[in-house]
């Protein structure tokens, strides 16, 4: 509460660190003090971390001064809390406040109640409050994050800054949110400072890329009594990871890139059998974009009403009309759903953007993403759902709901000004209070699957396991190197066959094969012949994409520049820096009408006119 004139005045300053921090609100605070704040937060080379807030704080008027203040932290991990007051320690009441629905995560109140009065127009009254808390800073393998999230009362602060003092070790600030920063290097330690923007929190990662090992396996059945053809989703390379593949075991019948992006593994299955696929491979995150990875892109299919994305709901199309663009609908979908701790750590039932809508309460990841999809598609901008994995080393305030071996969702939306997809995380900006998960994603967020053309296919790994295995099949560790990318291109070729029978001359299949076990892009291809004219139905040119351990096949047609029968030649074909040479037998020029559609059926048509007319020449002869 808050009393005017003579009476004691419980200030509502409240500052959120990683955590929400709710205010007792009463008359604005701002039109009885002139507030200043500066929080400095040290992190310690083992990742541990000091936060300090300096409060200033003036009187406004000769009747009205601070007695008591309050301060509640999102976190229940706080220790050595400490609060000094004009240089003198004060004991502060502590209450740690446990995890449940109405709250969120768990809290520690905080409350200091002043000894004697300062009490004066212009009197200062000087105060700090210090403690460790764990989830201030994270070292997650080479990167060190740090968040400050948005105060809940801005307007009270005539002066606010930020000091982040880190470990040398990981170098200057690499992103940071604001953009407007200062650094300087001071011995083995970065100091890095921002000013008011106390509105927007403050992010500052430490590090430009993050290693992954993946250990994933994937159980495949075949209950049927014939054999049967099964695919499964493998984790991609994005514009934002690359992945490098050590071993797939056993190796997929065909590897195909479809129109989301994913990397589709094809496998044979035997009749009444099961098989377990086993993948290993590091995967590293950055926070540029790769220009070298296509970008997949989107046409009216991702506009489409999808199971659990109903665009053409009347409920869900008025809530578009006034929010038209992702960060209007990302906050929307962050204010309005509160994440459920207790059903996560269940096996959700998935909701959709309407279960979502209705039960606000009752929302995980993937109604976060849901309703955030299903909002974006009906305002026309292209959306889907990103499947996988993101590092948490606290699941209260960065969650993972996935239950199938703790897995999380998000969402993508593409960009026409940027030619690219950008993810975001709604679910992490609600559960963290406010820290901005829209402007730029973390380096902790593994895509396993995308869902765009389908609301629920392709599944991620983990979701391929039987119904009573216990054992996980996502294991993810912090990895150490990424391997460096070896091209290693074989190529084949072969002759196409007649009825699977007899070769055609100057008709070739090319095959070209990735042995390694990362993807080759925009891959040029050179093919020459000493004395013959080479074309095909696609582009020979350039292979655009060629993913690990894939073999596409280019149809070639070989003409001899002379002659009317076939002849002998040799090609050459070149990728990188391989080149292979091909004896082969070519087919004389004229040869290119025997395989046009329309000679074809011209000659069928004349096949069938001179059969009808030799037929009535016959009966004529037997009429006479």
């Amino acid at each position: 509460m808050f009393w005017k004139k003579l009476s004691s005045i419980f200030l509502s300053i409240f500052f959120l660190f990683l955590i929400i921090v709710t205010p007792i609100q009463a008359e604005s605070n701002s039109d009885y003090f002139d507030t200043k704040l500066h929080t400095t937060v040290t992190v310690s080379d083992a990742g541990q971390s000091r936060v300090k807030h300096e409060f200033t704080v003036t009187n406004k008027t000769p009747t009205t001064y601070i007695s008591q203040y309050g301060l509640k932290i999102s976190s229940a991990q706080l220790k050595n809390i400490t609060v000094i007051s004009d240089g003198k320690s004060i004991k502060p009441e502590i209450v740690p406040i446990k995890s449940d629905q109405q709250s969120g995560p768990g809290q520690t109140s905080i409350g200091i109640t002043f000894p004697g009065k300062v009490v004066g127009e212009g009197k200062i009254r000087k105060f700090t409050i210090s403690y460790t808390n764990p989830d201030a800073a994270v070292i997650s393998g080479s990167v060190l994050e740090v968040t400050l999230a948005p105060q809940a009362n801005p307007q009270d602060y005539s002066d606010y800054s930020v000091t982040l003092i880190t470990p040398a070790r990981f170098g200057g600030p690499i992103r940071t949110t604001p953009t407007i920063h200062n650094f300087t290097a001071s011995g083995s330690q970065i100091v890095t400072s921002f000013s008011k923007e106390e509105e927007m929190g403050v992010f500052a990662l430490f590090g430009s890329e993050q290693l992954f090992d993946l250990d994933l396996s994937y159980s495949l059945s075949n209950s049927t009594n014939n054999p049967g053809i099964t695919q499964v989703a493998f984790p991609p390379d994005t514009a934002f990871q690359k992945i490098h593949y050590h071993l797939i075991e056993p190796k997929p019948e065909k590897m195909e890139l479809d129109l989301d992006g994913n990397w589709i593994a094809t496998y044979k299955l035997p009749a009444s059998s099961d098989t377990l696929v086993k993948l290993l491979a590091t995967v590293r995150l950055t926070l540029e974009p790769d220009e070298s990875v296509p970008v997949s892109i989107p046409d009216e299919s991702l506009l489409k009403t999808q199971e659990y994305w109903p665009i053409n709901n009347s409920d869900l199309k008025s809530i578009t009309q006034d929010r038209t663009t992702p960060k209007e609908i990302n906050d929307f979908v962050v204010n309005t759903l509160n994440y459920n701790t207790d059903i996560a750590l269940g096996l959700p039932e998935r909701l959709g953007a309407i279960g979502a809508i209705n039960n606000p309460n009752d929302a995980v990841c993937q109604e976060f993403t849901d309703l955030f999809v299903t909002l974006a598609r009906g305002a026309g901008i292209y959306s889907r759902r990103i499947t996988g994995y993101a590092h948490s080393q606290n699941s209260e305030l960065r969650p993972l709901s996935l239950v199938e071996d703790i897995l999380h969702s998000w969402p993508d939306y593409y960009s026409p000004e940027k030619q690219r997809w950008i993810p975001i995380d709604p679910t992490w900006e609600n559960t963290t209070g406010g820290v901005d998960y829209f402007h730029q994603l973390d380096l902790n967020h593994i895509v396993f699957a995308i869902n765009g053309q389908n609301s629920v296919t392709p599944h991620p790994a983990g979701s391929y396991k039987k119904p009573d295995a216990t054992e996980k099949t996502v294991n993810v560790d912090f990895g150490a190197i990424f391997p460096e990318h070896l091209s290693e291109i074989e190529f084949q070729l072969k002759p196409q066959k007649f009825l699977g029978l007899v070769n055609i001359p100057g008709l070739y299949h090319l095959e070209v094969t990735n042995l390694a076990g990362q993807a080759d892009y925009h891959l040029p291809l050179e093919i020459t012949a000493s004395s013959s004219q080479i074309s095909s139905s696609q582009n020979i040119s350039e292979i655009v994409a060629l993913l690990p351990f894939q073999r596409q096949i280019i149809p070639l047609r070989i003409e001899n520049n002379t002659g009317f029968i076939p002849s002998r030649d040799t090609i050459q074909i070149k990728a990188l820096n391989e080149t292979q040479e091909f004896e082969l037998t070519t087919s004389p020029a004229i040869s290119q009408y025997l395989h046009q559609k329309s000679f074809i059926m011209a000659m069928a048509g004349g096949a069938i006119f001179i059969s009808l007319a030799t037929g009535s020449l016959l009966v004529l002869r037997r009429k006479r």
